[in-house]
């Protein structure tokens, strides 16, 4: 600005300023909330010549104040939204103050949800990321983790951004974009299906080589998860342990595995592949049959199958439990297979047969083939020697002679102590030895040989038989016992009596032996004795056995009103909470007088009578001492059951409610139990929106108790590798109490639990009225330090709201001390900011209103701060202080001190700095100083503002003012516009350029005088030398103008200036401007330069006779602009002129009218002077 005010104070000027050139001629774009967002566009001339200026913007959101001295400015426009919401619009003007002119560009500007962006575009939205992730898993979690993903995706969403914090600290990148995504609902979470042509009961008949198969798996979604693989058998070979979903193809992979022979023995081997995800488990199980000596194994079952069978029914023979008929029809029916079984012993079967069947001609075939059979020596194999004792045993059957049992007894005996010993031989011994008509005996003999090993059921066969016969052999219940008896029940050969000795025996057992207790479960349901009971709850009460599977027998033992002590306990113990509907009276009168049962029961006894109270109310009654002191003992320990809580809400009421309990209460009142059936997880971690804490619960058999005291809450179920799935683990939750009506009785009674407190201060500030009670649980609240940013400024706020509601202004004081300045809610920073103008806490208010909230601040309140601020940098410029002052200025509402900063920082449109000057002017205590009136002079000519309006400035500043270069520049310039004819002079101005005229002699303001002059008609004689002088001294110089030729017949007029035609032609372009000669069709002629004789001023000068004419045009060279044709001719002069040319003007004219003695008098006069004028002139 000082180099045009010294250009135009030493008389340089500019006829034409160019015109400013914007490349845009709106500035529109976005800008993302909560960032910044900038935009340039380019400024230049219609010259291409430098441009010089600066810029402003009066909205405070936008920082643009550049300065620029180029040929082609790039001006960038910054944007603050960080305080913005999307779908707002800023819409205004840029000042732009140029030496081209001034120039507003509007903007608009619209403010946008964040977007995350890649080469291919912008992502807006959840599916346009899904398509970007489906196609490149890799890509999509890189745009997952990049910064504007939380802007774009999770602005403003507390939630959202709690969730993703958590999973991206505990889990894999991609693991966490998973869960992410469902948890937000934005995809399904990954589930699979195993698919193969026998389903999931696979079975391979192997040949000795390997077989090679294959699943196929689908998933239902796209998405990452891992799917591990492991089989239970080591024949099973896979080829991959882990199958990766995100690289399916169309949702499909395949699992190869392979059935290794070499592994599987002979016969059929087991085993399980199993597929499992964090999410779920697929088991196939897997038969491998190693068809290798297949025949034999299947004759060697057949046989067994047949000897088991054969024997059975021997023993059902021999137990009288079938007819010698029926067992006949057996033997018939089967000979063929039993003989060809029989092996060794295949002569015995065939004459058993015989003899049962009563077959005679078979039977005395058989003796006649054994007649002659020698008796084994000692040394023959065992084999031998059972086969011979058979065939004698089996010819006693049909003999039946006394002396051959005995015979045979001594010889079964006799082998016997010489080592043959085995089940076959006792077995016979035991059917013909005469000793063992005593049971004892037999119970002895039997009990020896099974006790060194033996299991055959030929000797417990005849054990149970004792057994039937004397229970009282019945003396121990060790293995030999067991297996007796659970013969016995097996082959309903169990009489009462042995049920009574074993369940005597059973219940006195030192420990607990699970055979006899289901062999007394077996006695039970087959005789249903009393004394079977009492030997079974007995059995299980010694060992405190209290596994619910028992209950029954406890049931059974006190509907039958056994006498056993602590029967009732173990009912208690072993009940089913949730099956059982109805308590016997017995349990509840039995209880009311002694009770020992443990928590667990307890509860359960005592929620049962609080739910039928109805019913039996006087039971209930009877027991309320013992539950309110049950109540509050589990209410100290903090424990919660669904019985307790039955018990908390039945005896914890307002009225019943102590100091005591309050604490207790907080901690178990948000209790939820959370049931999880995915054995992968561990346990479950809680997040609550309006706390920091993040709080693990470990899961036992699938389920936790939580705490969840607001509703706004996270759940991240943990694996055994701590990392974090939400949304995609199934789960059930259920409420455990319903108490939070008692929160408030629980506060008031002194209790400051952090879960507690919480509740309250979430329930207070969304509460439409804030209770003083609720205002004291925020400012508790607003001590402890678990809160989160968010709800911290939401409990400042409602308790700010609260105190100016309430007229409370020392609290008010105080809470406004803990405001965040920097993360103050934008909607509030004008209230908030307000209050601290007036606590004096300009340093905070300022920080706020930086930020946002101008507009909607209290007037008063806001000029209060900027005067304080201005007052303190009174000594430099600041701009958004500049724009603060400027728009309390446009409000009507700047003191004094905005005044004077803006007066002496304000930069901007020539308009609105005139509008401030005046204000300025018009206030007594501000005023409008010498620099204010420098400055908007200056600006006044640096844009090439009109200058009229502000000449009464001008002219008072032009007394006193000390820029006398400002003061030269101002009146230059004015009078340049003269004199190219853009303005006329008022009067008081032509006065100073008229006195600047005479005594400094200054070309522009002597241009001013003389053009001034010309209308007079008589000049005085001073004025007559100024113009004469100057006339003269400009026609020398080359420096004519048009308006020289009226002081024709005034004054002395310069002969370049009377005799010439002057066409003259104003222009500010670059180049040559010519003048076109036409003919009369305008056919050009001849091009002429015009000369330039002052800044923008172009003359061309002819000599034309009388009644010539010429036609011509005039045209710019750069810009090729043009005037219309015109036609140029000379004006009548006055007569007698002296002069060679007005000598031939006047002979032209006078043969021109025929008056030839006049024409010939003046060229013989022209002749002479030209005669002597040549010998005066010539050069000797």
């Amino acid at each position: 600005m000082r180099e045009k005010i010294l250009s135009l104070a030493k008389g340089n000027f500019i006829y034409e300023t160019p015109k400013l050139c914007l490349s845009i001629e709106k500035l529109v774009f976005e800008v993302t909330a909560g960032t910044h967002g900038t935009a340039s566009f380019l400024l230049e001339n219609s010259f291409g010549t430098r441009v010089k200026g600066f810029g402003t913007v009066e909205e405070m959101c936008i920082d643009f104040l550049p300065f620029f001295d180029g040929t082609k400015n790039e001006l960038t426009v910054d944007v603050d939204a960080g305080e913005l919401n999307p779908g707002e619009k800023l819409k205004g003007n840029l000042d732009l103050i140029t030496d081209c002119g001034e120039e507003k560009l509007p903007y608009e500007i619209t403010i946008v949800s964040p977007v995350l962006w890649d080469e291919e575009g912008e992502i807006r939205d959840y599916p346009t990321l899904k398509k970007r992730i489906e196609k490149n898993p890799e890509h999509g979690v890189d745009l997952f983790l990049a910064p504007e993903f939380r802007d774009a995706f999770l602005y403003r969403d507390e939630s959202g951004r709690i969730l993703y914090d958590c999973l991206l600290k505990k889990n894999t990148k991609l693991q966490s974009l998973e869960e992410f995504l469902v948890a937000m609902k934005k995809k399904k979470a990954i589930r699979f299906e195993t698919e193969h042509p026998s389903g999931r009961e696979l079975v391979y008949e192997l040949d000795g080589t390997d077989k090679a198969d294959a699943i196929s798996i689908r998933v239902n979604t796209w998405g990452h998860a891992g799917i591990h693989v492991r089989t239970t058998a080591d024949f099973i070979e896979v080829q991959t342990h882990v199958l990766w979903t995100d690289e399916f193809v169309d949702g499909r992979d395949v699992l190869e595995f392979t059935i290794c022979a070499d592994k599987v023995p002979a016969g059929r081997r087991h085993g399980d592949l199993i597929l499992q995800t964090p999410y779920e488990k697929k088991v196939i199980h897997i038969t491998a049959h190693n068809r290798i000596g297949e025949k034999e194994r299947k004759i060697q079952r057949a046989r067994k199958k047949a000897i088991a069978m054969a024997i059975r029914m021997f023993l059902s023979y021999q137990e009288k439990r079938v007819t010698r008929e029926a067992f006949g029809k057996f033997l018939k029916k089967n000979r063929e297979i039993l003989e060809k079984i029989s092996g060794t012993y295949e002569q015995a079967v065939r004459g058993y047969i015989a003899v049962i069947l009563r077959e005679k001609e078979n039977i005395l075939s058989f003796f006649q083939e054994t007649e002659n059979l020698k008796m084994p020596p000692l040394g023959e194999s065992l084999e031998e020697v059972e086969n011979y004792i058979l065939i004698q045993f089996i010819k006693i059957m049909d003999s039946e002679r006394k002396e051959d049992r005995i015979g045979l007894a001594n010889l079964i005996s006799s082998y016997a102590e010489n080592g043959y010993q085995s089940d076959l031989l006792t077995y016979l011994l035991t059917q013909v030895d005469e000793r063992y008509r005593f049971g004892h005996l037999l119970e002895k003999d039997l009990r020896a040989q099974l006790e060194s090993g033996s299991n055959s059921p030929l000797l417990y066969s005849a054990m149970m038989l004792a057994y039937r016969e004397d229970s009282t052999l019945i003396s121990s219940l060790d293995d030999v016992t067991i297996n007796a008896v659970n013969y016995g029940l097996k082959r309903d050969l169990t009489t009462k009596e042995v049920s009574l000795a074993v369940s005597f025996l059973g219940e006195r057992l030192p420990h607990f032996d699970a055979r006899v207790f289901s062999i007394l479960q077996k006695l039970y349901e087959f005789f249903v004795m009393t004394d079977t009971l009492h030997g079974i709850c007995g059995m299980l009460i010694r060992n405190e056995i209290r596994d619910a599977k028992y209950f029954s027998w406890f049931e059974k033992g006190v509907n039958k009103h056994l006498r056993l002590t602590d029967l009732y306990e173990y009912y208690m113990y072993t009940i089913d909470t949730e099956k059982v509907r109805t308590l016997p009276d017995a349990v509840l009168s039995y209880f009311q007088y002694e009770n020992h049962l443990n928590d667990r029961c307890k509860a359960f006894l005592y929620a049962y009578l609080v739910k039928h109270a109805g019913e039996r109310p006087e039971v209930l009654e009877a027991y309320g001492e013992q539950i309110h002191k049950f109540v509050e003992r589990n209410l100290t320990h903090h424990r919660i059951t669904e019985d307790l809580a039955v018990l908390y809400e039945a005896c914890v009421t307002e009225e019943t409610l102590t100091k005591e309990m309050a604490d207790d209460l907080s901690e178990v009142m948000f209790s939820h139990r959370i049931t999880c059936g995915n054995d992968r997880m561990d346990g479950v971690a809680v997040v609550h929106r309006e706390t920091k804490e993040q709080t693990y619960y470990s899961f036992e058999n699938g389920q936790a108790v939580v705490s969840l005291y607001t509703p706004n809450t996270q759940l991240f179920f943990v694996d055994e590798r701590g990392l974090y799935y939400s949304g995609t683990v199934d789960y059930r939750m259920e409420k455990m109490l319903s108490m939070e009506n008692l929160a408030p009785v629980c506060y008031e009674l002194g209790a400051k639990n952090p879960k507690l407190i919480t509740h309250l201060a979430y329930k207070a500030e969304r509460s439409a009225k804030m209770t003083d009670v609720q205002a004291v649980v925020l400012q508790d609240a607003l001590q402890m330090d678990c809160l989160r940013r968010k709800m911290r400024e939401k409990i400042l706020l409602c308790l700010y709201d609260y105190y100016h509601r309430e007229g409370m202004a020392e609290p008010l004081f105080s809470l406004i001390e803990q405001f965040n300045p920097i993360t103050l809610k934008r909607e509030r920073i004008a209230d908030v900011a307000a209050d601290c103008i007036a606590q004096g806490k300009y340093e905070k208010a300022q920080v706020m209103l930086l930020r946002y909230g101008v507009p909607e601040c209290d007037k008063n309140a806001f000029s209060t701060l900027v005067e304080a601020l201005v007052k303190e940098h009174k000594d430099e410029s600041e701009p958004m202080l500049v724009k603060w002052a400027l728009y309390l200025y446009h409000q009507g509402c700047a003191g004094k001190d905005a005044m004077k900063y803006l007066r002496r920082y304000y930069t901007g449109d020539l308009i609105t700095f005139t509008s401030l000057y005046e204000k300025c002017r018009k206030m007594p205590e501000v005023g409008a100083d010498e620099d204010i009136t420098e400055r908007l002079l200056a600006q006044v000519l640096f844009v090439g503002a009109s200058q009229e309006p502000y000449e009464p400035i001008y002219l008072e500043y032009m007394e006193s003012g000390e820029n006398r270069m400002l003061v030269k520049a101002f009146l230059s310039q004015l009078a340049y516009d003269y004199v190219v004819e853009r303005q006329e002079l008022s009067e008081p101005m032509f006065v100073k350029i008229e006195k600047e005229a005479m005594y400094e002699k200054d070309a522009v303001m002597v241009l001013a005088v003389l053009r001034h002059y010309r209308l007079e008609e008589h000049f005085a004689s001073k004025q007559k030398e100024f113009v004469e002088m100057n006339l003269e001294k400009f026609a020398s110089e080359g420096t004519v103008f048009a308006f020289m030729k009226d002081y024709i017949g005034k004054v002395n007029v310069p002969f370049e200036i009377e005799n010439t035609v002057i066409i003259q032609y104003y222009s500010g372009a670059p180049g040559e401007i010519l003048l076109c000669e036409t003919d009369r069709g305008g056919k050009v002629k001849k091009t002429m330069p015009m000369r330039q004789v002052f800044s923008g001023v172009y003359v061309y000068e002819m000599l034309l006779f009388d009644g010539e004419e010429k036609y011509c045009y005039i045209e710019e060279q750069t810009t090729g602009e043009r005037t219309e044709v015109m036609c140029a001719r000379r004006t009548e002069q006055a007569k007698g002129a002296l002069g060679f040319f007005h000598m031939l003007n006047d002979m032209i004219a006078a043969k021109n009218t025929g008056d030839m003695e006049l024409y010939g008098s003046l060229r013989r006069r022209y002749e002479k002077d030209r005669f002597a004028a040549k010998k005066l002139f010539t050069l000797q």
